[in-house]
């Protein structure tokens, strides 16, 4: 058998209920210069018995069955262990592949010489039912913009990527979730190359059982890898690439807010000279400001900020959503909290924060409750067990 071109990497664990025909789906690419390498994280179900199964009819796929469960990211780097292919893709074992998965992204790889490919995804229900909702790679990222973005909030789905392998760089086995997220920055920071294809190439299946279906535990990782960046490091590394002072700033304000060290946010919002900020950056500094700023329950300030990126041309659901909570807590305007919520509901109508306010508005309920939205929404909110996208 000559060299594979992709190693396809499936970690599992205790997947029996998806795992036929989440391999079914890699077994059916239109690409056949792959190999397929699936590492059994110590299950305790029936997944080493269908595993078992595939391998006899299939002796090429390569079976590792680990004896205890080691965790997702040491699951990986074993799974890359065992790769031979210049180029690796992850594969969750209940998603499901198109069959032209593989094919389409080493295409693209290669035209543009890039290190990683990302891509786009649907999503199912635990039944495999289509839920009508996507994740799409928002307008605004290029390869040029991504190190510093990716700093914002997480872009990256290991599951809908192809990576031109390097052994120096791997998951690390401390984290149980976001060990993704870890991973790509630190790609970034070594200068690989990105690119994107603005494409659904697989389906991700939504249920209790998912990965990243703990929102809270994925949040505490989230500050845990931040946390390992200190900001004046940071500072000169991405000015040799080129960023601005004033969109720096503005990513480590954001930063700020996941690690929750609003004064610092504020620190770095107050340094930021508004006439080096393009106008999509004006409008997420004075949203992010108001944010820092409903941290602190300084809610005049904030209600001010969230008042002046409303006014601007760029629409998003958490505007008006926070700069409800924020009216609310400056004049009591019950009826005016109302109008900005389901103005909230007409840009998303499935948008929790919203729909809870208005609720317990409605109802006058415990007005404490009242959901405050930390991020501007994504051109798609997932909801349901595998992640709530704020």
């Amino acid at each position: 058998m000559k060299k594979p071109i992709i190693s396809v990497i499936m970690p599992v664990y205790n997947g029996e209920k998806y795992l036929a025909e989440a391999i079914d789906s890699v077994l059916s690419q239109t690409f056949d210069g792959f190999e397929f390498i699936v590492v059994n994280d110590g299950s305790t179900d029936r997944t080493a018995k269908i595993l078992e199964k595939y391998k006899n009819e299939y002796p090429w796929v390569k079976i590792v069955n680990l004896e205890s469960n080691r965790g997702i990211s040491k699951a990986i780097n074993i799974g890359l262990a065992y790769a031979n292919a210049e180029y690796v893709c992850f594969v969750a074992a209940d998603d499901i592949q198109y069959p032209n998965r593989l094919e389409d992204s080493y295409r693209e790889m290669v035209l543009k010489n890039l290190d990683i490919l990302l891509f786009e995804f649907d999503m199912i229900d635990h039944t495999g039912k289509p839920l009508g909702r996507s994740m799409r790679i928002p307008h605004f990222l290029t390869g040029d913009n991504i190190l510093l973005e990716e700093f914002k909030r997480n872009y990256f789905f290991s599951g809908a990527c192809l990576i031109k392998f390097d052994s120096k760089i791997l998951f690390d086995t401390n984290l149980r979730t976001s060990e993704d997220y870890d991973w790509f920055l630190r790609m970034l920071m070594a200068d690989k190359k990105v690119g994107f294809l603005r494409k659904s190439l697989l389906q991700v299946r939504v249920h209790k059982g998912s990965l990243s279906s703990n929102h809270f535990y994925s949040y505490e990782a989230t500050k845990y890898i931040l946390n390992k960046y200190d900001f004046d490091s940071l500072f000169q590394f991405f000015k040799t690439r080129g960023f601005r002072e004033g969109e720096i700033r503005l990513t480590f304000a954001i930063m700020c807010i996941t690690k929750e060290e609003p004064y610092s946010g504020l620190d770095f919002m107050a340094k930021i000279q508004l006439e080096h900020l393009n106008d999509y950056e004006l409008f997420c500094k004075y949203f992010y400001e108001g944010v820092l700023y409903g941290m602190v329950d300084r809610w005049d300030s904030a209600y001010e900020c969230f008042n002046m990126s409303r006014k601007m041309k760029y629409k998003n659901a958490a505007v008006y959503n926070n700069l409800a909570v924020a009216t609310y807590w400056v004049n009591r305007d019950t009826s005016l909290v109302k109008k900005l919520l389901q103005e909230a509901l007409l840009y998303q109508p499935q948008y929790f924060d919203a729909s809870e306010n208005l609720r317990i508005i409605n109802n006058a309920e415990e007005i404490k409750q009242l959901q405050f939205t930390k991020r501007l929404l994504r051109d798609q909110i997932i909801q349901g067990d595998k992640e709530l996208i704020k």
